[in-house]
Formats: C-alpha cells, structure tokens, sequence
C-alpha cells in the first residue's frame, strides 16, 4: 500500500469516517458506505496521485467535507500551489455535480411515494404513543411519512416512521435548510419552528392558528429560521427548544438559541413543572407526561 494512501485514510479516519479497504488514486469521485450497509453510498473521496498526491472526501448524511493533501501548504512552490487548488476544485466540482443529481432523483422519488401515500390511521403506534393527531402524515405500509418541502413548498425529500419510533430520512433528499410544515399555512403571519414532528403536532394542538414547523434536528434549525425570516421580514417566528438537560452543553437549546439569535426570533423552551423527570427534553415529553397525570 502506497504511502499517500495511507495517509489519505488516516485523515478519514481523523474526520469520522471508517474509510474503504482498497482507495483508487486515480482523480474519480468514488463511493462508499458509512453505516455497514451495502446499499449505502453516503461516503464519497477524491484522490489524485500527482504531481502531489491530493484529494478531498466526505460524508453526504453526516454533511463531512475534508481536504487533504500530501505536502504542507507551505512547502510547496507557487506553481505546485496552484496545481493543487486546481485539482481540489475539480474534486469538489465531480462531487457537487453528481451530489446535484442524486437530489434531483430523491426530490422525484419523494414526490412518487408521498403522491402514493394514505392518509395516516389514526391508531398507528407511533401517533398512540405520542398522543398526538396525524395532521400531515400521511402512511406508506406501517411507516408515517413526512413531506420535507422548501419555502415554495416544494417536497425535496421524505421522513419515514416506523411503528417503533424509528426514524429515517429518504436517501439523498435535501435536509438542510427543509421542513416540514406540521400544521397551517406559511403565509400566516406567525410561525413555530421546533425540531421534530411529535413537538410540532402538540404545539400546533395549542397554538392552531399559527404555522407550526419541524427541522428535523437542532442543526438544521438555524437554517430554517433565517431562510423563513429572508421571506417573511416582518413575521413572528417562536423557535420551541428541546432542553436536552442530560446531554452535555444542551445542544437542543444551544442550537435553538443559535437559532433564534441568527432570526431575531424569540427563543422557548418547555417549562417544567416541579416533579418532572430530567429524562423529559421536549414539548410532546412534557404534554404526555402531564396527560398521564391527568393535567393538561
């Protein structure tokens, strides 16, 4: 094994990624999985072998970008410089390009399988257990199905959920900087934005004339608020924090903070009541707790 190549999957290996046991040099956008699955091809490299071995590599999912290169910026000579940035660019530009595609491809395949979707029953595990109404779900086979749509309320991709509460996104859709819309209208004036469907559905039992929407993560929730906050200047935006109490720095409410502050939005998060258990992070933990005590 050459040298470089080892170096190469050194540096993946630094990043996150478990890299693949042969890696090909030869300037193409190759992929490979980052979760154990044969069927999965989130983890991508590029790698050039001269005139000094260079490349870049990532993780779709993950949203991991890294470049790497043999020799030290500051070892090399101008022209050695320049050659170097060319082939990254080129790297990223075969990735970008493919990456484009790949979505492209989800967003139609989003559009398919929602457009073949029913109506969610009622009695599905995973709504009983949150104690929560469909409002936009829909059901392909014993999985709820999300529409995650852009501002022009696009669906680009999908969130499915199984009756186990076991989540999972479409493969290749876009996630940054999407949604979904859990109840209400984007024109409305005010907006809710909070991390998952289950917080969102009991916001939006609370607040029904507001539009209620899940980013699917803390991290996507900064992407979110200013993206609604560029259309609707004047609007109200409330972002819902999950309190992730038990996990250091609290990245629900880091994130939602972040978030907030980037939107000029205001920032909550769920208020507990004395007697409540550490182990409750969101609105739906809260609202459930409290429906077993017979509280609302």
């Amino acid at each position: 094994m050459q040298n470089h190549i080892e170096a190469f999957k050194n540096s993946m290996l630094t990043a996150g990624l478990t890299p693949p046991s042969d890696i090909i040099d030869d300037g193409k956008l190759h992929r490979f999985s980052t979760s154990h699955k044969k069927q999965d091809s989130a983890g991508w490299y590029v790698l050039h072998a001269a005139p000094i071995p260079a490349g870049c590599f990532g993780d779709w999912r993950k949203n991991i970008l890294e470049k790497w290169c043999a020799k030290d910026k500051q070892e090399m000579s101008p022209s050695e410089r320049v050659e170097n940035l060319r082939l990254l660019a080129q790297a990223r530009e075969q990735c970008q390009k493919i990456r484009a595609v790949q979505q492209q491809q989800a967003a139609l395949k989003a559009k398919r399988l929602w457009a073949s979707a029913v109506p969610a029953a009622p009695s599905h595990p995973y709504l009983v257990k949150k104690r929560i109404p469909a409002f936009c779900a829909r059901q392909l086979g014993a999985s709820l199905v999300l529409p995650i749509m852009n501002l022009d309320k696009d669906i680009q991709s999908l969130q499915f959920i199984r009756p186990d509460s076991n989540k999972r996104l479409l493969a290749n859709g876009i996630k940054k900087g999407r949604f979904i819309i859990v109840n209400g209208q984007l024109n409305s004036g005010d907006f809710i934005i909070c991390e998952g469907f289950a917080t969102g559905a009991s916001l939006a039992l609370k607040y029904p004339n507001d539009c209620v929407i899940a980013a699917i993560d803390a991290g996507n929730l900064k992407m979110v608020a200013t993206a609604i906050r560029t259309r609707y200047p004047y609007c109200r935006i409330v972002i819902c924090a999950d309190d992730d109490r038990l996990t250091p720095d609290n990245p629900g409410l880091t994130k939602a903070q972040e978030a907030a502050d980037a939107s000029g939005a205001i920032l909550a998060s769920p208020p507990w009541p004395y007697g409540a258990p550490q182990e409750l992070t969101d609105y739906n933990d809260l609202m459930c707790w409290l429906a077993e005590r017979g509280a609302e």
